[in-house]
């Protein structure tokens, strides 16, 4: 756990996402806070950045936009992961941060639960903003809170949490 630019982090991901991307209908966008630095294992806060932004391109196969927003929060910082694809069901919602939950073919259900315990492990947290009822296909937003310092026992070794994210594994 060292100083990490939450921030710098985010555009690491997007300019990731970019170079890969095959579809030039998919905006991607980083906004928000220039720098935003926590003590954090910058490792683990990328790799749940790239869970999320993963998934949600995932669910623009035709294109969309995905935005990466960096916000000053309460004691730490906020990212706000939004993205211009279908949504997530009411149905689908109860069940996101289930272990082996997913709609994916090929989702092993794993990528969401082990985000939320990366972030709580931090002292953070991972939460699904449900948009407002009436207003499907506004798609879907996560918010990541990290706080600028994490308990002592976030101390122990973030590692244990797996060898290799599903999002590492995809690219």
């Amino acid at each position: 756990i060292a100083d990490s630019d939450v921030a710098a982090l985010c555009q690491e991901v997007c300019e990731r996402l970019r170079r890969q991307s095959n579809s030039p209908a998919l905006a991607i966008r980083c906004s928000g806070a220039a720098s935003a630095v926590v003590q954090a294992d910058a490792d683990r806060v990328r790799q749940v950045l790239l869970n999320l932004a993963l998934n949600a391109v995932e669910a623009m196969p035709e294109g969309g936009e995905l935005e990466l927003r960096v916000e000053p929060a309460r004691r730490g910082v906020a990212v706000f992961i939004r993205d211009s694809g279908p949504g997530i069901s009411a149905q689908t919602s109860h069940r996101l941060f289930e272990p082996f939950q997913t709609t994916k073919a090929a989702g092993s259900g794993l990528g969401l639960v082990l985000s939320r315990r990366i972030a709580e492990k931090h002292g953070g947290s991972l939460q699904w903003l449900a948009q407002p009822p009436g207003e499907p296909g506004r798609g879907a937003c996560f918010r990541l809170y990290l706080p600028a310092l994490p308990p002592p026992a976030a101390q122990v070794d973030l590692a244990s949490e797996g060898d290799k994210s599903e999002a590492d594994s995809a690219l």
